[in-house]
């Protein structure tokens, strides 16, 4: 995978120096070529600052997801027909954490709420919680978007909608006269949802100023575009896979985050994939039938438990 010319790999010591005009200039241009308000103002403008004074550590880590997962949000976002500018929306929700779960039980990248997700294609049981796939989640969240861009007509409406429901932005416009415009109806909003517009055009301006900044990159140990799928129809334990792949245990768990208890929940009626390196999909090919050996005398000697599946 190529970095961009002037990306600096691992930490290094970043330009936290903003100035007005550094910020309306890069939001004008960035603004031009989005169907998003990139609005620069004094908002926008305390955000970027609070971004900038994290850890050089931090935003070097940040950039690095960013690298890992941009491309896959950017390939589902285009299937939709919606603003790539959106792939910046899981590092507001989540930090880039596919697994992180918020005290309220929203989860995964996009951290959708459990009934939000279902209404959108998703599914959860005891061994699989979806919100927490990459891509099926992103395209959970591509259809609520969409739906709450139909509502509004406004896509920093659709976005604070998205933050706090739209009965919060519905009751924020009537408060202020009916006006369907984010920055006037803003004081009517809940106080997250005030800020997270702001901090949303942020971002943009931050994964976009990465080399202006000098802002290092920690980057994974494998890109998205490095990894493929196959299908499998056993119950199975993604250590025994990686242990019999000579895998990293840790690497197989991030490229595959949607099992909750890192356990394939296959059967001979249901199929899941399991997203493997390329280097590694060989290996799986030829030594599959043998894994599957090795996984019948595990269970016959019954030294594999499995929690009870449980669909929700």
């Amino acid at each position: 995978i190529n970095q961009p010319k002037g990306l600096v790999s691992g930490v290094k010591s970043v330009n936290k120096n903003l100035t007005d005009n550094d910020l309306e200039s890069k939001l004008n241009y960035l603004d031009k070529q989005s169907p998003i308000e990139l609005q620069a103002n004094h908002l926008v403008m305390r955000e970027v600052k609070k971004y900038l004074s994290a850890s050089d550590k931090q935003l070097a880590k940040w950039m690095g997801a960013g690298a890992y997962y941009f491309p896959l949000f950017e390939e589902v976002l285009h299937k939709n027909k919606l603003p790539l500018e959106l792939k910046f929306l899981p590092v507001l929700e989540s930090g880039l954490r596919p697994r992180i779960e918020s005290p309220s039980g929203a989860r995964g990248l996009w951290q959708l709420m459990y009934g939000t997700a279902k209404e959108n294609g998703l599914k959860m049981s005891s061994y699989v919680d979806e919100r927490t796939d990459p891509t099926l989640a992103t395209q959970a969240a591509c259809n609520y978007l969409k739906k709450m861009h139909r509502l509004y007509d406004d896509w920093l409406l659709a976005l604070a909608a998205y933050n706090a429901g739209p009965g919060n932005v519905n009751k924020a416009i009537r408060q202020n006269g009916g006006k369907r415009n984010y920055w006037e109806i803003r004081a009517y909003l809940p106080q997250e949802t005030r800020d997270y517009v702001p901090r949303f055009i942020a971002l943009n301006y931050l994964f976009n100023s990465q080399i202006e900044h000098f802002i290092g990159q920690i980057n994974p140990d494998i890109f998205h575009q490095q990894v493929d799928t196959v299908i499998v129809q056993r119950k199975i334990q993604l250590k025994l896979i990686a242990e019999q792949l000579d895998m990293d245990f840790e690497q197989l768990k991030f490229i595959n985050p949607a099992y909750t208890h890192d356990i394939i929940p296959g059967t001979d009626f249901d199929r899941y994939p399991l997203r493997l390196p390329f280097n590694k999909l060989s290996d799986w090919q030829s030594k599959k039938h043998e894994i599957f050996r090795l996984l019948d005398a595990l269970e016959a000697e019954k030294k594999v438990v499995y929690p009870k599946l449980e669909e929700h």
